[in-house]
């Protein structure tokens, strides 16, 4: 199993954010990094239950345990 299916299969996530913001579960979004690099389309595919330094959304790419910042997600149109 790899780790991505373990992160799926024994994940607390929540289905609603825990702090107010524009996405919700299913939403397609494009993430930009730090540097300005800008990847995707994702999904959103839940919320943390907590927010660590502003980082709560989970979305479906490589590392989908690694909450974002909702300011680092812009949606697809």
């Amino acid at each position: 199993m790899t780790m991505q299916e373990r992160f799926y299969n024994n994940n607390d996530m929540l289905t609603s954010p825990p702090v107010p913001c524009d996405y919700a579960v299913g939403a397609r979004v494009m993430f930009t990094n730090d540097s300005g690099m800008v990847f995707g389309p994702y999904r959103v595919i839940g919320f943390a239950q907590v927010p660590s330094y502003g980082r709560f959304l989970h979305i479906d790419w490589e590392s989908p345990w690694f909450a974002v910042r909702p300011e680092s997600l812009s949606p697809v149109v």
